[in-house]
């Protein structure tokens, strides 16, 4: 068998820790400068911050001065003539625009020069090249046409020499089905797919005829996104279909230009995050201040090389937990897990809890076990869980003593009160048919 290298960029991803930092430092005041000269949205920030470039001489200086963003104070100078609300470098006419999901609001627009494109296009082939993808490699991947990260993805294959295969469509029956043909007569190595499109495979699959675990049994590693596993998923995943597999999540964010994989070794949380391009920084969800980098908290990102439309202290609104330890496979750069959303964080009878916390429990029960489910956010300061669930029907006997096992389960699991109403979720809502399932109602912003 042919030997590969086994780094894509060697003398970055093994930089010293030192000439690491000192690299995106240089990179970091270089940018404030650039965007303070080139953006009308960071040019205006500034200004009214009492902040220029000649004040930012350090990381301390950086952080002391530069006010964090997000996407709100962007969307407002939004419009058909700015489309970008000023956070652009350089004319519209010379990008490559590309769309955010749009999971915490209204989309917001991003553009990309060519260099740009080609540093995204290396930040990818670093993340899958750790993950193994090697010349031959045969992989399927899915997603919408509509998502910025496709596009990459595909040439940063072609650079590292993988066979192909993708699945352009939505997250419903018949992409999913011809995933599946694909898979039994292509035979690939590897899948690159979302989560609910994941689900939907198998399904197809068995429609066909065909047994999960036979079909997909040459499978060596499954790449899924969109959203965090638990560890019941992967363990579910594996028994029912990938059993020769490594189950991977993967997610980030086309403002932060971070896209870890978390599959670098079995012993080593998360994926790598690339500090000659990025700068994260990690708050306090609730008082806004920097927390240390051991902790969980939200991500701040910095674009430190992106020239079309860069992100300064952007806050991602993602809850994080980040790695500084040193890595088994010798890379140097830090490695990050993204949780949930940090927006999705709510109080509960005091305490605060996640979508995640939720989902562990409903896969627990074969009738929900897909933990198809939102919460309705009724209040700041809830005085219990209120919470709209679907359940498979073939799989239940009883609705009634099934919420109450479940409002049992949330009692005893995380000592919450809890309603249990059942309702249709995301069929046929556009959540399926995209990539991920929005988890909570806001009940509190349709009152304003």
């Amino acid at each position: 068998m042919e030997s590969y290298k086994q780094y894509w960029n060697p003398t970055i991803e093994t930089m010293p820790k030192e000439e690491l930092k000192q690299l995106q430092l240089k990179r970091l005041i270089s940018q404030v400068d650039y965007v303070y000269k080139n953006s009308q949205f960071y040019h205006k920030l500034y200004s009214q911050a009492g902040v220029t470039p000649e004040d930012i001489k350090s990381l301390e200086d950086y952080q002391k001065r530069i006010p964090i963003i997000q996407k709100d104070d962007i969307r407002k100078d939004v419009s058909p003539e700015n489309p970008f609300g000023g956070v652009n470098c350089v004319p519209p006419k010379k990008l490559m625009i590309w769309v955010s999901t749009g999971t915490s609001g209204i989309p917001t627009f991003g553009g990309r020069t060519r260099e740009d494109l080609i540093l995204m296009i290396e930040n990818l082939s670093r993340s899958f090249w750790a993950t193994g993808f090697r010349p031959g490699t045969k992989v399927i991947q899915q997603f919408g046409n509509w998502h910025w990260s496709p596009s990459n993805l595909v040439v940063a294959c072609n650079r590292m020499g993988v066979k192909q295969m993708m699945v352009i469509g939505a997250s419903i029956g018949p992409f999913a089905q011809r995933a599946a043909v694909l898979t039994k007569y292509f035979k690939p190595d590897f899948l690159v797919l979302p989560a609910t499109f994941t689900q939907l495979m198998i399904q197809e699959a068995i429609k066909m005829g065909e047994e999960p675990t036979e079909l997909f049994s040459g499978i060596k590693k499954i790449l899924i996104s969109a959203e965090v596993l638990t560890p019941l998923t992967r363990k579910r995943l594996k028994e029912r279909a990938f059993c020769n597999a490594e189950v991977h999540f993967y997610a980030g964010g086309g403002e932060s230009q971070v896209w870890p994989v978390d599959s670098c070794y079995p012993e080593c949380d998360g994926g790598h995050l690339w500090e000659d391009l990025v700068l994260s920084e990690l708050i306090d969800p609730e008082t806004r201040e920097l927390i240390p980098s051991a902790e969980r908290g939200e991500q701040v990102t910095t674009n430190i090389a992106t020239k079309g439309t860069p992100y300064v202290r952007f806050d991602m609104e993602d809850l994080v937990d980040m790695y500084y330890d040193p890595c088994v496979c010798g890379r140097t750069h830090p490695r990050i897990t993204i949780i949930e959303r940090a927006d999705w964080q709510i109080k509960v009878a005091g305490k605060t809890i996640v979508p995640f916390d939720v989902r562990t429990i409903f896969e627990e029960f074969p009738e929900t076990e897909e933990a198809i489910f939102k919460i309705q956010k009724y209040s700041q300061n809830m005085d219990k869980l209120k919470i709209v669930a679907e359940y498979d029907r073939k799989k239940t006997k009883d609705r009634k003593e099934l919420r109450e096992r479940l409002r049992q389960r949330i009692k005893e699991k995380l000592g919450l009160e809890s309603e249990i109403e059942w309702g249709q979720v995301v069929v046929p809502s556009m959540d399926q048919v995209t990539h991920k399932i929005v988890r909570i109602e806001d009940l509190t912003k349709e009152k304003k």
